[in-house]
């Protein structure tokens, strides 16, 4: 269900993106709810053996994604058979640094990101699920040549391109399924008494986890140093401001001559996964601090609907770092121990 975005781009979408889009106006701030249902959500099931190092996880009804290290695994989730798609290597269909992953439920199209070469491989995954796959069906799609892009998401059959500066946050967006890049945006939201630091700075600060939602039209972006989501739609951004007010703590320092962001050991970390679907929006939320031990993983899921409101928080038996929800209502998630396991969200 997941559509990952992160950072990435078509070529053609992004230069007219370029020139035609900003992010400056119409925003508009909603405050979620200080309170919320909440539940203790056991694993109902797990997928052992199927990846070593994961670190992301994308479901497709009865087949899971797993970015396992430096390639990419397949699992039926019926049978509990599982292989490895794509590898390590410089052959056809091979990445050197695979970095994220995509799909497109329209086109049927999986797309990865090979940051190693900054170029995309794109391949109908019918074809990866037939015996007589062959590797030399996936295309290879180079990406411009800015300051290195991470991340990639479909939409409608459109590849979108966001941000820079590693997972940086979104710059600017046009119609239901565009997005710009820009290496210095000019809108950073909650910057306070930070108003005067440079916006790549900012943007540093407010790095997000994506995902589009195509029945909403609405790109969604989950703050990993701020527990704040954005929902933009047709240019319209609303910023989701939640409970826990966790806002980006960091310094400015000098390195060669350049000023560069470094966070706080106190600095909180908000949301670190998300999941958009027809209903709203699951978000994996850490609220630990940088020094903490595993700070990346979090035990609580945010359900987060349309109108902004905080439905339901769903505490997991374990930390996670990877989450997303199958059309079943079925909770993927990666955990600390490198375990997949499943839990059965309620009312699904």
């Amino acid at each position: 269900m997941k559509k990952r975005l992160f950072v990435g781009g078509g070529i053609v979408l992004l230069i007219f993106l370029l020139a035609a889009c900003s992010m400056g106006d119409g925003v508009r701030v909603v405050q979620m709810p200080k309170t919320a249902s909440k539940s203790l959500l056991p694993a109902s099931d797990s997928l052992p053996g199927i990846a070593v190092t994961p670190a992301d996880i994308m479901v497709l009804d009865s087949l899971l994604l797993v970015r396992d290290g430096e390639q990419l695994v397949i699992c039926n989730t019926d049978t509990r058979e599982s292989r490895t798609l794509f590898g390590r290597g410089r052959g056809p269909g091979e990445m050197l640094g695979f970095y994220d992953f995509s799909y497109d439920a329209v086109s049927r199209e999986l797309a990865m990101l090979d940051a190693s070469s900054q170029s995309i491989l794109s391949t109908c995954i019918d074809s990866l699920l037939s015996d007589d796959y062959l590797p030399s069906s996936v295309r290879r799609s180079q990406l411009l040549d800015v300051p290195m892009l991470f991340g990639i998401c479909f939409a409608g059959g459109s590849l979108l391109g966001v941000g820079m500066f590693q997972d940086c946050r979104v710059a600017s967006l046009a119609g239901d399924a565009g997005l710009g890049y820009e290496p210095y945006s000019s809108y950073a939201p909650n910057a306070g008494d930070k108003e005067s630091y440079q916006d790549n700075i900012l943007n540093q600060a407010y790095q997000a986890r994506m995902d589009y939602e195509a029945s909403q039209r609405t790109l969604v972006l989950a703050c990993r140093y701020a527990d704040q989501l954005e929902f933009i739609r047709d240019g319209e951004v609303t910023l989701v401001r939640g409970p826990e007010g966790v806002l980006p703590m960091f310094s400015v320092v000098d390195a060669g001559g350049f000023e560069v962001l470094a966070h706080d050991r106190n600095e909180r970390k908000g949301f670190i996964d998300l999941c958009a679907c027809r209903d709203g929006v699951y978000v994996l939320f850490s609220g630990r601090t940088v020094a903490d031990e595993n700070s990346s993983f979090g035990n609580e899921v945010w359900f987060v609907t349309w109108d902004a409101a905080l439905e339901s928080v769903y505490r997991l038996d374990r930390d996670v770092i990877a989450i997303d929800v199958a059309s079943d209502g079925k909770l993927y998630a990666v955990a600390a121990d490198a375990g997949i396991y499943v839990y059965q969200l309620p009312g699904a």
